[in-house]
């Protein structure tokens, strides 16, 4: 009997030993996979944040929440804004007063079919300022261009 017992240890035993390769091999298949996984999904995301239309998709929706924070606080005009960042107060309140009071990071809302223009700080979610603007289209450029004189052709004597 001791011999047949000892034949069903070896036999337990070693399918003890498949069981626990086969257990690492699952955890390490796993582990494989979940890291594969998430590098598809950091090399898409990288991918993705970079094409145009994402980046143009991103720029109209900030558009959309900065129009929708201004017209919280004024009644804005009709029309599709020009958005530019103030990035040098300082010498934007040199060059005009309507930017007194104005920050960097403050955004420039310009309506040009009404004519308005409009800094607005998110930091502070504040109006600075509201002003009319005005395009100067018809001006001419700052050295006109030398009209050319008829030159004289010599006359032939006869």
């Amino acid at each position: 009997m001791t011999e047949k017992n000892e034949e069903i240890v070896k036999e337990v035993s070693e399918k003890v030993k498949v069981v626990r390769k086969s257990k690492k091999g699952k955890k390490i298949a796993f582990i494989v996979g979940l890291v594969l996984i998430i590098a598809a999904i950091l090399f898409y995301s990288l991918y993705y944040t970079k094409t145009e239309s994402y980046k143009q998709k991103k720029a109209v929706k900030e558009t959309k929440a900065l129009v929708a924070d201004v017209a919280r606080l004024m009644v804005l005009p009709q029309g599709e804004p020009v958005i530019f960042d103030v990035q040098d107060p300082e010498v934007l309140k040199k060059q005009q007063a309507f930017f007194e009071g104005a920050e960097k990071g403050d955004k420039l809302l310009i309506y040009a079919e009404s004519g308005k223009a409009i800094v607005y700080s998110p930091k502070k979610n504040l109006i600075v300022n509201v002003g009319p603007v005005t395009f100067d289209q018809d001006k001419k450029a700052e050295a006109p261009a030398k009209k050319e004189e008829p030159k004289e052709e010599p006359k032939e004597e006869n």
